[in-house]
């Protein structure tokens, strides 16, 4: 199965920015690894939803 890779394949793993879901585009998260192979998250507090305004810009 596809979704059980051990390893990151660029070409499976592709973003489809054509996919024409939704007219609002998020941010894309940096994915990195460690020495370990595990993945690193960003901050959930970076992670914005498409179309969400930044709260602190806002509230000046």
């Amino acid at each position: 199965m596809e979704y059980l890779q051990d390893e990151f394949n660029p070409v499976l793993n592709a973003d489809d920015e054509d996919d024409k879901v939704s007219g609002h585009k998020g941010e894309k998260a940096k994915m990195e690894k460690d020495s370990l192979g595990a993945l690193i998250l960003p901050p959930y507090s970076s992670l914005k939803l498409p179309g969400q305004k930044d709260a602190i810009r806002e509230s000046k």
